[in-house]
């Protein structure tokens, strides 16, 4: 919020060095042109009014520089410049560490230490991809490998309908544990052991701006730990009903 703050300083003070200099410009004037200072004051008034109405339908005052719309071609300066406006660090990646066709991407490191993935996708090339994600602690892991197969199910999807309630975007990756037995592959652990959940909260181009994206990466810092606390409240829980059971 650092930056909100000296914009709003910045412009206030212009503001006011607008106002008193054009009072003290139109005293002075007073002072040594009497006769035509009701013609000065009274054109200073016509197009005080005329700046009102252009600011009112347009929206933007006669001095101000309007930034040119984000876009395609402009979206991946504009991520820089805002991440490094949020004094946050940056990291151009490739597609292969995407692990999808991309046009950009970038890795940024958020105040929190979470690492966000931000991409634009050519699978759906009119929204910034912003992800992270989130495979289960050593553990986590360990706790969910004493489940039995119908425990770790319902822990799963414990987890999935809190994420839902909270309104979490997300992505549920599942990785089965292999070994090679014999010359083969074969299966060491149920479907559901290994789960990785990629929180994901995209950013339409259309709506794309400074503001909009620094929320998102606020928001998904928010998942994030929403997420974690989540995962880590369900399989203690199921834990403890496991050594219950075994007792």
């Amino acid at each position: 919020m650092e930056w909100l703050w000296q914009a709003l300083l910045s412009n206030l003070t212009w503001e006011l060095i607008l106002v008193l200099g054009g009072a003290a410009g139109l005293g002075y004037l007073k002072r040594k042109v009497p006769d035509q200072a009701p013609t000065i004051a009274y054109g200073v008034f016509g197009a005080t009014c005329i700046a009102i109405l252009l600011f009112t339908i347009t929206g933007h005052s006669l001095l101000s520089t309007q930034a040119p719309p984000v876009t395609a071609g402009n979206l991946e300066e504009n991520i820089k410049k805002w991440t490094e406006n949020s004094s946050l660090s940056i990291a151009k990646v490739p597609s292969s560490v995407i692990g999808q066709d991309a046009d950009f991407g970038f890795v940024i490191t958020l105040n929190s230490g979470n690492q966000i993935t931000v991409f634009r996708g050519k699978e759906k090339p009119n929204f910034v991809q912003i992800q992270c994600p989130l495979v289960l602690s050593p553990e986590h892991l360990a706790m969910l490998n004493k489940l039995s197969r119908e425990q770790a199910d319902d822990a799963i999807e414990e987890v999935t309908l809190e994420m839902n309630r909270a309104r979490i975007g997300f992505i549920m990756q599942t990785a089965s544990a292999r070994s090679v037995v014999g010359g083969r592959t074969a299966t060491t652990r149920p479907p559901t052991f290994g789960q990785t959940i990629l929180v994901t909260k995209p950013l339409a181009i259309a709506e794309a701006n400074e503001v909009n994206f620094v929320g998102h990466l606020d928001g998904i810092d928010s998942d994030i730990g929403i997420v974690r606390g989540i995962t880590d409240l369900t399989l203690k829980r199921y834990s403890r009903l496991q050594q219950q059971r075994m007792q």
